[in-house]
C-alpha cells in the first residue's frame, strides 16, 4: 500500500456494523518504528497507527479522530456528529467506538505477549 491508495474495511462492534473506505494520507517508516495515516473519504474521519521500537519491546499507537476543522461548517458538522447523529444512528455512538477500542487494545495486547495467540 502506498500513500494515495484507498482502502476499505469493515468491522462488526456489538451488532453495529462500521463500513469505511480511506485514502492513505501518510506513510513513514524509520529504524526506529513506522507511522501510516489515514482519512475516509466522507472527509469526517481520521486514523493514525504508530509503532515505536523501544528496548524491552515496542509502543503501539491508535488514533481515531472525527469532526471537522472547517470554521462555520466544522462546528455544523460536529454537533450534527456530537448531539444529532448518535440519537439516530448506532454507528455515531462514540461510547460504543471507545469501549471496542479498549477491548481492541487488551487484545492486541494478548496477541503481542503469546505470539500471535489470544
Amino acid at each position: 500500500m502506498d500513500e494515495g491508495d484507498i482502502i476499505y474495511f469493515e468491522e462488526c462492534v456489538s451488532g453495529v456494523w462500521y463500513k469505511v473506505k480511506c485514502k492513505i494520507t501518510g506513510i513513514e517508516k524509520s529504524k526506529r518504528g513506522w507511522k501510516a495515516e489515514f482519512k475516509s473519504l466522507s472527509g469526517i474521519g481520521k486514523i493514525a497507527f504508530m509503532a515505536e521500537k523501544i528496548e524491552d519491546g515496542c509502543i503501539f499507537t491508535h488514533i481515531e479522530s472525527f469532526g471537522s476543522k472547517k470554521l462555520i461548517i466544522g462546528k455544523i458538522v460536529d454537533f450534527l456528529l456530537l448531539k444529532v447523529f448518535p440519537r439516530i444512528l448506532p454507528q455515531a455512538n462514540f461510547d460504543l467506538i471507545q469501549k471496542d477500542m479498549e477491548e481492541d487494545g487488551k487484545r492486541l495486547k494478548k496477541i503481542l505477549e503469546r505470539g500471535g495467540k489470544i
